[in-house]
């Protein structure tokens, strides 16, 4: 996953495999921004497992993978007996 559009030339590209550092990226971007959307890490855990849980069943119909498979586990357990 990556922010680029948002990134300067003196930061470091970051690989993210796990969705522990996907949510802390997403929460380290928003809390940089002046609106921020989430007041708690676990509000942006909860808007990146629907967005991720979204993305990869659109991308599932067309036969691609496009997370680390480790990512897509994790949000698979995270998200098992959830009812949305």
């Amino acid at each position: 996953m990556d922010f680029s559009w948002q990134r300067t030339k003196t930061e470091s590209h970051k690989i993210i495999r796990h969705l522990d550092e996907l949510v802390e990226t997403v929460y380290a971007e928003d809390s940089r921004s002046e609106r921020r959307l989430f007041a708690t890490e676990i509000e942006a855990l909860k808007s990146t497992l629907v967005i991720v849980k979204y993305i990869t069943t659109l991308f599932n119909k067309l036969n691609v993978n496009i997370f680390p498979y480790p990512l897509c586990c994790e949000c698979q357990q995270a998200t098992v007996g959830d009812p949305a």
